[in-house]
This record gives C-alpha cells, structure tokens and sequence, in this order.
C-alpha cells in the first residue's frame, strides 16, 4: 500500500502549523475537525486522546509535546521517548507494509510546543478477548481469530519491532471478521 503525503505550512491569527496529510485531504478541513467539540475523550489516558469525526471517517488524535509520546498503540519500542515525528514515521511505514494495525497514520499537525498525531480508527465489533469469551462463537470461529492474531503479532516481530503487550485484549475483530492489532 503506498499512500501519498504532503507537507503543508499555514499561518492562522495566532500560530503557524505544519500538518503533514494524506493529499487527498485538506489540511484546513482536518484542523477544523480536531477544534471541534470531541464525540469522545479519554483525558487521563497519557497523552490524552480524542475522537473527531473527519472526512465521514473517525480520527484519533494525541497531542504531545514535540520531544515524546507516549505511545498507547505501540509498546515496548522506545516510542515513549521518540518525538512525535518520528512515531509518525514509524506508523507510516507499518501502514505501508500492511502490519495490521487498527490505527492507520492521517497526519501530524506540528505547532509550537505540542504536536498532535492524527489516526484513523476502524470500526471493530470486539476485543479479541470479548469474542474468546463470548459462548455463542463456535471454538472454530475462535482458533481462526485467534491464530489470525498470533500471526499479526509475529509479523510485527519480523518487521522488527515488538508488541509490549501481546494478548487478546490487544487484538481487535472488526466486522468482516479481521484482525487488527491495538494499544
């Protein structure tokens, strides 16, 4: 999967902002959507995080401060303490590789003193751990999530990175019964 970005400089009244974006969206449009009243919040996750609806599609977005993030979607890499910058790289890169994760990388809006990651977030029916769990899933339907996400962690592991948290409460199943992988 090859996706084509674009880095776009704009002056507003009171700052200037980078946002580095998918071409096929508006940079203007995606700082309207993350100034706009969040459909939902987790304020105490580190960093906070914020749901925006954007391009009829649901964004994520993690403002930082521009020298690290504390990642809550890739563990155990060192991201703790990589700017947002470089996260973003990473992301893009798994993306383009097709590592299987829920949150795909839409842009990174650069301002003085924070930096805020924008993720697009998949619809999922469950946590793998749910389904497991759940006693209407026949064992077969269960093994297959199950195996389709020991696989998604190995290909991470392959890639060269690793996965902090390993587990079912980690692997999502979207509606067509994909796995992705979280936090």
């Amino acid at each position: 999967m090859s996706l084509e970005w674009k880095t776009t400089k704009l002056s507003t009244e009171k700052e200037r902002v980078t946002v580095t974006h998918w071409k096929k969206h508006s940079p203007r449009a995606l700082l309207t959507a993350l100034a706009s009243e969040p459909i939902r919040k987790f304020p105490n996750s580190v960093p906070p995080v914020k749901f925006h609806k954007f391009a009829g599609q649901t964004i994520v977005a993690r403002a930082t401060n521009p020298s690290g993030v504390s990642s809550t979607f890739l563990g155990g890499t060192g991201f703790e303490c990589m700017p947002p910058k470089e996260v973003f790289n990473i992301l893009k890169e798994l993306a383009e590789k097709k590592a299987a994760f829920v949150e795909m990388p839409v842009a990174l809006v650069e301002r003085k003193g924070t930096h805020t990651l924008v993720t697009l977030a998949k619809p999922h029916r469950a946590s793998l751990q749910d389904v497991l769990c759940d006693e209407n899933v026949s064992e077969s339907k269960k093994r297959e999530l199950a195996v389709k996400a020991i696989k998604l962690f190995a290909r991470l592991n392959a890639l060269g990175y690793r996965h902090n948290h390993p587990g079912p409460n980690n692997a999502v199943v979207l509606k067509n019964d994909e796995v992705r992988l979280i936090d």
